[in-house]
């Protein structure tokens, strides 16, 4: 099972309910984010389908427009053993600024023994959200292709519900 690691973060309470978020300011000009997947080896769910070990990686975000609708991205992941390293530079672009969806295409670059290639994924997310009195949910999903030899098709997500050990 995977174990995300990201920071803690704390969220007051809110019985407010919105079916879409309210519209943000638009972002700075630049962002970043890492990640660190942690969990034992590679297991096969699916004919074809295959969970990686431990990984991390950092995605730099430069927003091209005044709205935040339109940005460059530079991903770079690894694993934490073994071949996978790579780079992907590519235009993340978000259709409706209410709605947590991007359309992301990119050229991914191998940086070890894997062979570069374009993709073009869908990716959603939620959260953090509260979700009932010190209960915050988090979560995202993802689905694309990568063209190497073939077509390769990828979905993954995840959800995550946590509440603070001490009061903030």
């Amino acid at each position: 099972m995977p174990i995300l690691v990201s920071a803690p973060s704390v969220i007051a309470f809110s019985p407010r309910v919105a079916l879409l978020p309210e519209s943000p300011a638009p972002p700075r000009r630049w962002s970043a984010s890492l990640w660190a997947v942690i969990r034992e080896g590679g297991q096969a769910l699916l004919p074809g389908g295959q969970l990686g070990g431990t990984q991390g990686g950092i995605r730099l975000l430069r927003r091209l427009d005044s709205q935040g609708a339109v940005a460059a991205s530079l991903r770079l992941s690894a694993p934490s053993k073994g071949i996978g390293r790579e780079m992907a530079v590519g235009i993340d672009w978000r259709p409706i600024r209410q709605v947590p969806i991007h359309l992301l295409v990119e050229q991914r670059l191998a940086l070890d023994a894997g062979r570069d290639a374009p993709a073009a994924l869908v990716v959603g997310g939620i959260g953090p959200r509260s979700v009932a009195p010190g209960i915050v949910l988090t979560g995202y999903a993802q689905a694309g292709a990568v063209a190497r030899a073939r077509i390769e098709p990828f979905a993954d997500g995840a959800v995550r519900a946590s509440t603070p050990l001490t009061p903030a």
